[in-house]
């Protein structure tokens, strides 16, 4: 039988099409949210500890599409939802993953109007932008070669950029590329050619006085590997891979659900041949490190109750792994 919640968005109760546990990655954070995904017929919801996050009305749905995003230690396939804002005129983005993504997309499918964008430019986005700025940002200019940056060089040129710059280069360094209407909605710009001033002014410029070229490149054509699809008029920044590096300020961390138990992977800073102490305490597992000379705690949240001892442990080259049973 079907169970109901309160949606928050209207009197009556909606009956729960789909629920499951997920994460959830809201457009004001940078980090994965685990909780309860649901989906009745006419609300798209995700709670934490049964205390609501995130309602949004199917109604305000404008688009959906599979996305391969970085989930901590991987880049993974993830649903974008696309909404629109109360004003009708400005729109945004969440992401979330659940255990059956393709149960998920059908569903919200058939209840909106959304689907996947075709590689095509669509109807009614007219603007296209000048061939001045347009080549100056796309084949170099004054500044130079295009430059493949690590993300050490990411959070130096961050650093400088403003907080919307900064929020531009972290989402691109996450995505790869994205197109103008996308970045306009992540900056909150009110015109394309604000967008153009900042990926100008405020980070390719500064790039090519740290890095010695601008890192931001406009194509009309790309072929996306992580996808294996064709991506037409985005803006790209490309990674370094061979030279990328792990943060070594905290830990990074995903968790797998393998039925039976939990998989928990963590990147350990300023790897050593100790292994962290793990301790289970409750809907948390605390991760922690007494190094001498950079000490580390960091309390993780997990989708259901375990055992308190893991039944499975490794540590090599500064991933740790451990398998947490499931409460009966």
């Amino acid at each position: 039988m079907a169970r109901s919640i309160q949606t928050g968005i209207g009197d009556n109760e909606s009956p729960v099409l789909l629920r499951s546990q997920g994460c959830f990655l809201p457009r004001w954070s940078s980090q994965w949210l685990i909780g309860d995904l649901s989906l009745s017929a006419g609300c798209f919801a995700f709670a934490q500890a049964d205390r609501p996050r995130f309602e949004l009305p199917l109604a305000r749905i404008t688009g959906l599409a599979v996305k391969r995003r970085k989930f901590v230690l991987l880049r993974k396939e993830v649903v974008q939802l696309t909404y629109a804002l109360p004003d009708m005129e400005r729109e945004k983005q969440v992401w979330f993953i659940a255990p059956d993504l393709s149960r998920w997309i059908e569903k919200i499918e058939a209840l909106t109007d959304a689907g996947e964008e075709p590689c095509v430019r669509p109807v009614g986005r007219t603007f296209r932008p000048s061939s001045a700025p347009l080549r100056w940002l796309s084949k170099g200019g004054r500044g130079g070669e295009p430059v493949r940056v690590r993300e050490d060089q990411v959070r130096e040129l961050a650093a400088t950029a403003g907080t919307p710059g900064a929020r531009v280069l972290w989402h691109l360094w996450q995505e790869s590329h994205a197109d103008i209407e996308e970045l306009a909605a992540l900056v909150d710009a009110p015109t394309h050619m604000d967008v153009l001033t900042l990926l100008r002014e405020g980070i390719n410029e500064p790039a090519c006085r740290l890095l010695g070229g601008p890192v931001l490149v406009f194509k009309e054509r790309a072929f996306d590997p992580d996808t294996g699809r064709t991506i037409c008029f985005q803006w790209w920044l490309e990674r370094d891979e061979e030279a990328g590096e792990q943060s070594s300020v905290q830990p990074q961390v995903e968790i797998h659900d393998e039925g039976e138990a939990l998989l928990v992977v963590a990147t350990v800073p300023r790897a050593s041949e100790e292994v962290p102490r793990a301790l289970v305490r409750g809907r948390r597992l605390v991760l922690a490190a007494e190094a001498a000379d950079a000490p580390w705690k960091l309390a993780v949240p997990l989708p259901c109750r375990v055992l308190s001892i893991p039944t499975g442990v490794t540590f090599t080259n500064g991933v740790m792994s451990l398998w947490l049973a499931k409460k009966a």
